[in-house]
């Protein structure tokens, strides 16, 4: 609808009978404002059709006219629709809209999503298998390139006939395995969740065999305390004997001092 509710002046006018005249037609809406213009649409022989315009001079006229006449009850009985007046290409678009909305509402509430189908299973197979439940008015099956993804959907006319066939056919089998049905809220949704390829439950990144941790490298300096070694007795000399009490004190204050530290070049390999 083009026009808002702010800039809106000419009214249209329905549902009256034919002892309507534009004097009375204007008398009725004069209390609200002021008319500039007010027509009731005649047949060839100069008989009403029952509808009207009526034009006010400022656009909150016209909508307090609106407000309190629509769904006015006139003498004969006849309740008035007064609605804001729209041209013939507007009211088109205003219907074309109403019927597109009216119509992905229904085609949501009354579609069953259907899933592990068999791949030989194509729109009109699935139609012949869901029409004795009620009129099928669309098909479906999802496809990766020409191969089914075994996925589809069936629309029905009522929600009585997608009911049924819900509770008739979910987990039936149908040639090859049971098919899977549910309601579908929406399909687009539907159909950009569902993968080309069945995702098994373990994947093979689940089983791999655990990962080598390395052995951490310490750049931080390392201390040690040298032992003293007795060298090995060799058959050209005699055995040698521990150092006496000086020596052996002296031994043990030098392995309470730190020792020096570790280079990357004396650094043993382990094996």
């Amino acid at each position: 609808m083009n026009k808002t509710r702010s800039n809106f002046t000419n009214l249209y006018v329905k549902n009256f009978g034919k002892d309507m005249t534009e004097t009375k037609l204007c008398r009725l809406f004069g209390t609200y404002g002021i008319i500039t213009s007010c027509k009731i649409q005649t047949d060839n022989n100069g008989q009403s059709k029952g509808f009207g315009f009526v034009n006010f001079e400022r656009p909150e006229m016209a909508q307090h006219a609106m407000m309190n006449l629509n769904g006015y009850v006139l003498e004969d009985g006849k309740q008035l629709y007064v609605g804001i007046f729209q041209k013939k290409s507007e009211r088109q678009n205003e219907i074309q809209r109403i019927r597109e909305e009216n119509h992905h509402r229904q085609s949501n509430n009354l579609s069953l999503f259907i899933s592990n189908l068999d791949s030989m299973i194509d729109e009109q197979l699935l139609e012949v298998i869901f029409n004795k439940f009620g009129r099928v008015t669309k098909t479906h099956i999802l496809r990766n390139g020409s191969q089914s993804k075994g996925v589809g959907f069936v629309c029905f006319n009522t929600m009585d006939e997608t009911m049924k066939a819900l509770n008739e056919m979910n987990g039936k089998w149908i040639l090859s395995k049971p098919i899977y049905i549910k309601l579908s809220t929406n399909i687009v949704n539907s159909q950009s969740s569902i993968p080309s390829s069945p995702t098994p439950l373990i994947s093979s990144a689940n089983v791999s065999s655990p990962p080598i941790i390395p052995m951490p490298y310490f750049n931080t300096p390392m201390f040690y305390l040298p032992t003293v070694m007795l060298p090995t007795q060799s058959n050209n000399y005699p055995l040698q004997t521990a150092p006496h009490n000086s020596q052996t004190q002296s031994t043990r204050e030098c392995s309470l001092s730190p020792s020096p530290m570790i280079t990357s070049s004396t650094t043993p390999n382990i094996k």
